[in-house]
C-alpha cells in the first residue's frame, strides 16, 4: 500500500502551490499531469530537501542552554532540568525564546511573485515570451535578494536597531525600510528598483542565462556588484564580489577607499565557493560554521539541488533558513508598499543538516567601517592557515603578463556544431582560458 503524504496548513505555506497540487491529485488516485522539464526540474529539487527540513526546537536535554549562533549573536535558551527552580527557568526560556523568534522575523523574506509587469518586455530574444511570475525557477534571485536586501538593512539602520515595531512607529526608520524593499520591487526597473527581477534577467543574459532558466549563488551576486555600479540606488555603499572564492585585500581597497580623501565607503563583500562536485567533503564542515560566525557575516545562500535556500544562522550542525519558494502576489505600485509589507516577512523558522547543503554557495559580509574590515580580515586571516578550511586571502590579484599560451583548443559551443579556439595558459600550477579573438578571461560560474 502506498503510503499517504501528509502535508499541514502550515507546511502548505512552505511547499510551492504546484507541489502542493500534485501531492493531492496522487492522494485521489489522479494522474499527475506531464509538465515540462524546466518546471519540472525546480520541483524535484524542492521535493528531496523538503524531507530533510526540521522545524526549530528549543530543548536539548543533554546541556545547560540550547545555544543558537544568528546574525553573528549567540541566542542561549536555558534548558528546564531542575524542578525547584523549573518556574523561573520557563519564564526566562520563554523570554529568550522570544527574543531569537523576534530577531528571526526581522529578516526580509524574499519569495517567488506572480502577476507582475513583463520582465522580459525590453529584452530582445530570438523567440519572444512573457514572463510575468518566477514561480519555479527564480528561487536563487529571490534568495540572493534577501541575502542582499538584509545587507542593506544593516547599511541604512547603522545602530543595528532595526525592527517591524520600530518601523511601525518611526516614520524616518519606515522610510529608510521602504528604500531597501523599492530596490527590489518586481513591477519596477531601471534606476527606481536597481536590483528588482527585471534588471537581474536582463543582465543575466550577459551571463549566459534567458529567462526563466536557473542561477548559481556566484552568478546571482556578481550580477547585484553590476548593478550597484551601474545604478548606485545607495549613495556611499559599494559591493565587491570573490566569485571563485579567493580574497584579495587589494580589490576591497580600492572599491572602499574614496580617492580625494581617503575614507572607508561601506562595502558589501560576497564570497562565492564551490566545496565538492556533488557533496561538500565532510572535512569542510567545520569551516562552514565557522565563517558564518564571523564579523559582519549576514548572511549565506545555497540550497540543495536546484532549490535555492537563504542562511541566516545555526543551531550545531542545523543551518537555520528562509524558504522562498512560496508564490505571492507581486505588490503593484509603491503606494501599496507599506500596506504589503509583512508580506516580506516570515515567523517559522527551519532548519536543514548542514551534510544537505549543496557545493555551491555564497557568503555575505557588511563592512561599515575600516575597523569591520580589520576584523574580517583578521578572521579570515586566520581560518586561511587552519586546516581542513577552504579559504584563501592574498594582498594583490597575480598578474598575468608576458605568458604565452602552452595550447589552443578547438571547442563546441551551445551543442549546435559552432565551434569557438580557445588559449590555454598555465602561468604557476593552474590553468585559465581566454577566447582566441575577444582575449577575455572566461568566468566559471556555480
Amino acid at each position: 500500500m502506498e503510503k499517504k503524504i501528509v502535508v499541514s496548513a502550515e507546511e502548505e505555506k512552505l511547499i510551492s502551490p504546484s507541489a502542493i497540487e500534485q501531492i493531492k491529485l496522487k492522494e485521489a488516485g489522479s494522474k499527475v499531469p506531464k509538465k515540462e522539464k524546466s518546471i519540472k526540474r525546480p520541483w524535484r529539487g524542492i521535493f528531496n530537501w523538503w524531507f530533510s527540513v526540521k522545524k526549530m526546537t528549543y530543548v536539548d536535554e543533554s546541556k545547560e542552554k540550547c545555544e543558537i549562533y544568528m546574525d553573528g549573536k549567540k541566542f542561549d535558551i536555558p534548558q528546564v532540568k531542575d524542578k525547584l527552580t523549573a518556574a523561573i527557568k520557563k519564564q526566562e526560556q520563554a523570554i529568550k525564546q522570544k527574543n531569537f523568534l523576534d530577531a528571526f522575523y526581522n529578516h526580509i523574506w524574499v519569495t517567488y511573485r506572480t502577476g507582475f509587469t513583463s520582465i522580459t518586455k525590453n529584452i530582445k530574444l530570438p523567440k519572444k515570451s512573457y514572463y510575468v511570475s518566477d514561480s519555479g525557477w527564480g528561487c536563487m534571485i529571490r534568495a540572493g535578494q534577501m541575502l542582499l536586501s538584509n545587507c542593506l538593512i544593516a547599511h541604512n539602520f547603522p545602530a543595528g536597531d532595526f525592527s517591524i515595531e520600530l518601523v511601525t512607529k518611526d516614520e524616518k526608520a519606515r522610510f529608510k525600510y521602504l528604500t531597501v524593499l523599492k530596490s527590489i520591487m518586481d513591477n519596477l526597473s531601471g534606476i527606481s528598483a536597481a536590483f528588482s527581477i527585471g534588471n537581474i534577467v536582463e543582465l543575466g543574459i550577459e551571463y549566459g542565462r534567458k529567462p526563466g532558466e536557473w542561477y548559481g549563488p556566484s552568478m546571482i551576486v556578481q550580477i547585484f556588484e553590476q548593478l550597484n555600479a551601474k545604478y548606485k540606488p545607495f549613495p556611499g555603499l559599494n559591493i565587491v564580489t570573490f566569485p571563485e572564492g579567493v580574497i584579495y585585500q587589494s580589490k576591497i581597497f580600492k572599491a572602499s577607499f574614496e580617492e580625494k580623501d581617503k575614507k572607508w565607503v561601506p562595502t558589501i563583500v560576497f564570497i562565492g565557493y564551490r566545496l565538492g562536485l556533488e557533496k561538500i567533503n565532510p572535512e569542510y564542515f567545520p569551516a562552514v560554521i565557522r565563517m558564518m560566525n564571523y564579523p559582519g557575516w549576514v548572511g549565506l545562500v545555497g540550497g540543495q539541488g536546484k532549490g535555492a535556500l537563504y542562511f541566516v544562522g545555526h543551531q550545531d550542525s542545523q543551518l537555520i533558513f528562509l524558504d522562498p519558494h512560496v508564490t505571492q502576489q507581486a505588490v503593484a505600485t509603491i503606494e501599496d508598499l507599506w500596506e504589503e509589507h509583512l508580506t516580506y516577512h516570515y515567523s517559522i523558522p527551519l532548519k536543514l543538516p548542514l551534510s544537505e547543503l549543496d557545493t555551491c554557495l555564497s557568503y555575505g559580509f557588511y563592512l561599515r567601517t575600516y575597523n569591520d574590515y580589520e576584523l574580517f580580515a583578521s578572521q579570515i586571516s586566520i581560518e586561511a592557515k587552519k586546516e581542513s578550511t577552504f579559504v584563501q586571502i592574498f594582498e594583490k590579484e597575480p598578474v598575468y603578463t608576458n605568458i604565452d599560451p602552452i595550447r589552443e583548443e578547438e571547442v563546441e559551443i551551445g551543442g549546435e556544431g559552432k565551434k569557438e579556439v580557445f588559449l590555454i595558459y598555465q602561468p604557476s600550477n593552474y590553468y585559465f582560458i581566454q577566447k582566441k579573438k575577444k582575449k577575455k578571461k572566461k568566468k566559471v560560474l556555480c
